[in-house]
């Protein structure tokens, strides 16, 4: 009985979306890839990557560390 269920709903799903209309692609300028590229260079400059290195090294360990740790908990129960 749910078989049959899920084998309708299945089947409705796909015909909704072979049912929907085609769309054609679309380009995006190169304008905004540009405003893009501007606006990381103004945070490269606002935020300078050496500047925040040892934050996120020591960001990263500390969870690197704790996810060991937790690891290590569970097991020696």
């Amino acid at each position: 009985m749910i078989d049959k269920l899920l084998d309708s709903l299945y089947n409705f799903s796909l015909n909704a979306i072979d049912g929907l209309p085609d769309v054609n692609g679309f380009d995006i300028p190169d304008v905004v890839y540009d405003g893009i590229g501007n606006i990381f260079q103004f945070v490269g400059w606002l935020m300078p990557y050496r500047v925040y290195l040892p934050l996120i090294t020591f960001i990263l360990s500390l969870t690197a560390f704790r996810i060991a740790y937790a690891v290590y908990l569970h097991f020696k129960k």
